[in-house]
């Protein structure tokens, strides 16, 4: 039989502890054999946990610099408190240190040996408790890395033991100087005669002083009159193109020393300057020298000059011609003064000359020809732009070839670019024939007539003679057109022909409508109108002209009407004016329409005000208007009508709009209802003349 017994260890004193268990038989019972009656377990409790930690005051020390470590122990048993067991902080420093010593410890530590810090039976630690070690000693030999590991040795009855080391890593640099050299021009590029200034700068890149230097500098041969700029350090000297500053002092780490030499450039060609740093104890000595390379550019101007002319070509009689000429200079000096001349062809009168910025001395034009004389300098990249007119000559007809040339200039680099030239074609005296052509919409709904506006311009420069205008009509179209007198329709070839138009002179515009109605096929149509071309005519593209518009199912105009009354509540014998609106809701322009509006009998002695009797007519208590001209799109028109109440009751007023292919006629009547009451009484009650409320606030 197994009997499982469990305790808690509750002591705060770590160690062994041992358990016995012992069986008895019950009284009045033998047992043969006692000797197996007990057994025993060992058990050790652990109470305490020691641990280390070390860091290093820097990560990288100079050779003959103290290096320092923190080492800090500590009791970080979290379950109960508990006094760890005396321990052993050992700590073996690298052999690159020297000049070993170590602070702290209970009881102090033992004098180092041999780089070794050795802290013996050092006393327990209370939970939570700490104790530092401060360990110091002289860098002495360069490495790239070392590693110091502090140990914890000889405790007892710990938790862990895993973390009883711990290390501190870096590295020990050599201390010495490090003389650098760098160097700059500006500019690096210069043009022979500007002043370069060469900057020159000694640093100590190193971790100690430096030793005194010497720095050279031999400026190129290309370069004159070496100087330093502002005052040189002591110990600085130039002689022709040699810079030398010997038993410069020391730098320290970090520091630096500025050097600045200017010089004038004065040949042109590549070129190396260099600066050397000698006489250093440096170890490195590969940034001891420094370059620039650049390059110096002859100091050249370089007039180049341009030309242009509008028109070019089609020129005629009496047009005017404007020549723009530019003299630029891109050379790197400015320039000389300079001449500009353009002797303008003798094809053109009425030479002038204009000049734009920068000012300078003005031209002057004698038979034809334009002179410039000592013309300001540009500067580079600078430009002058010549502004030159002149009118064409109707008799010289053909290209002419204007040249302007500029000259009495010195220092360019080339005079192969110093004229320009351009060609105008003038063209002899003609006419010219333009044809244009419109539709008042780009969509009719089917069925519907368009009214094509044709106009036919002499932009040439000579009558032109009788022409023939001809205007196709477009498929999808009906044969049905409307031309003015003198025009036929060629049903064959679907072409309205108008023969020997009067001629038109130079300038004269005359405008033909032709009136086409669209068929009962939705589709886009091109109406093309055209004149054969006339007698000496030298420009034809331009002769025909197209209006597209497209036939649609749906109409583009909706005609709304509505209608009010002056009053909605009157007498007998008081008179009413009627108003009445219609509106096109649409996106195209309507139709021809009509208007009716048949007034009840309770009225008399109507009659229309503002309206041509050739449009509006009455018959008794019918008022018609026919023919009504066309509503543009989102237009309006209004129309009044008076009438006399005769007889008391209510009446209402009903007017109608109608047309040819309007799609949506609901809104096509509107109606206005007037309550009429015996003479001599109150005028009582409201009503609605449809042209807004109305509400009756008087009384007789």
């Amino acid at each position: 039989m197994t009997y499982r017994i469990g305790a808690t260890a509750t002591g705060t004193t770590p160690g062994k502890v041992t358990n016995t268990a012992t069986v008895k038989l019950d009284s009045g019972t033998a047992d043969t054999n006692t000797a197996n009656d007990t057994s025993s377990v060992d058990v050790t409790i652990q109470t305490a946990d020691l641990t280390v930690t070390k860091t290093a005051s820097k990560a990288v020390y100079l050779t003959g610099e103290q290096a320092s470590w923190t080492v800090t122990v500590s009791n970080t048993n979290a379950l109960n408190s508990t006094t760890s067991s005396t321990y052993t902080l050992r700590d073996v420093v690298p052999s690159t240190f020297t000049d070993v010593v170590v602070i702290g410890g209970s009881p102090a530590c033992a004098a180092v040996t041999n780089n070794t810090v050795t802290c013996d039976n050092q006393a327990g630690l209370v939970t939570g408790g700490t104790r530092t070690y401060t360990i110091t000693a002289t860098a002495r030999t360069a490495t790239t890395a070392y590693t110091n590991t502090a140990e914890l040795l000889n405790t007892s009855f710990e938790r862990s033991t895993d973390n009883n080391t711990a290390s501190a890593t870096g590295q020990i640099q050599a201390t010495e100087a490090d003389l650098a050299v760098t160097k700059t021009a500006t500019p690096l590029d210069p043009i022979a005669g500007q002043t370069v200034t060469f900057d020159i700068k000694v640093s100590n890149v190193g971790n100690a002083t430096s030793s005194t230097y010497t720095l050279t500098d031999a400026v190129p041969s290309q370069f004159t009159n070496v100087n330093f700029s502002g005052t040189p350090p002591g110990g600085c000297s130039i002689t022709g193109n040699a810079v030398n500053c010997t038993s410069q002092a020391t730098l320290a780490a970090g520091a630096s020393r500025d050097y600045k030499v200017t010089a004038v450039a004065t040949t042109a060609g590549a070129y190396t300057n260099k600066a050397e740093l000698t006489g250093t104890t440096d170890k490195n000595t590969a940034n001891n020298t420094s370059s620039v390379t650049g390059t110096i550019a002859a100091a050249t101007s370089d007039l180049t000059i341009s030309k242009t002319a509008t028109p070019t070509t089609g020129v005629k009689k009496g047009a005017t011609v404007t020549y723009t000429v530019e003299v630029a200079n891109s050379g790197n000096v400015p320039s000389s003064t300079y001449t500009l001349t353009d002797p303008v062809p003798a094809a053109f009168t009425n030479v002038t000359v204009a000049t734009v910025a920068p000012a300078t001395t003005a031209c002057t034009v004698t038979n034809n020809t334009v002179t410039c004389l000592n013309q300001a300098a540009l500067a580079p990249n600078a430009k002058r732009t010549y502004t030159i007119t002149a009118v064409a000559n109707e008799t010289v007809a053909g290209t002419h070839t204007n040249t302007a040339t500029i000259a009495d200039t010195t220092g360019e680099a080339s005079t192969t670019n110093n004229s320009a030239s351009v060609d105008v074609g003038i063209i002899a005296s003609a006419p010219d024939l333009l044809v244009t052509k419109t539709a008042p919409t780009d969509k009719i709904s089917i069925n519907q007539p368009v009214e094509y506006t044709v106009t036919v311009t002499n932009v040439g420069d000579q009558a032109s003679g009788a022409y023939t205008l001809s205007d196709k009509v477009p498929g999808g179209f009906g044969l049905a057109v409307t031309a003015e007198f003198g025009c036929s329709l060629d049903q064959a070839t679907r072409t309205v022909n108008c023969p020997n138009r009067t001629s038109l002179a130079a300038g004269e515009s005359r405008t033909y409508k032709f009136t086409m109605t669209a068929g009962d096929m939705p589709q886009p149509t091109l109406n093309k109108a055209f004149v054969t071309p006339v007698a000496g005519e030298v420009v034809t593209t331009n002769n025909e002209a197209t209006a597209p518009v497209e036939i649609i199912a749906e109409s583009l105009y909706d005609l709304s009407v509505s209608k009010g009354a002056s009053q909605g509540i009157v007498q007998v014998g008081e008179t009413v004016d009627f108003t009445i609106t219609v509106t096109n809701a649409g996106v195209g322009p309507s139709d021809v329409y009509s208007l009716r509006d048949e007034v009840p009998s309770a009225f008399a002695s109507v009659d229309f005000v503002g309206v041509r009797p050739d449009e509006c007519s009455v018959l008794g208590n019918i008022v018609t208007c026919t023919n009504l001209p066309s509503l543009a799109a989102g237009a309006t028109r209004t129309f009044t009508i008076k009438a006399n109440a005769v007889n008391a009751g209510t009446a209402t007023n009903t007017a109608s709009a109608s047309t040819v292919g309007e799609t949506n006629t609901t809104n096509n009547s509107g109606s206005a209802p007037v309550t009429i009451q015996e003479a001599g009484g109150p005028l009582v009650g409201t009503a609605d003349s449809n042209g807004g409320a109305f509400t009756l606030d008087k009384s007789t």
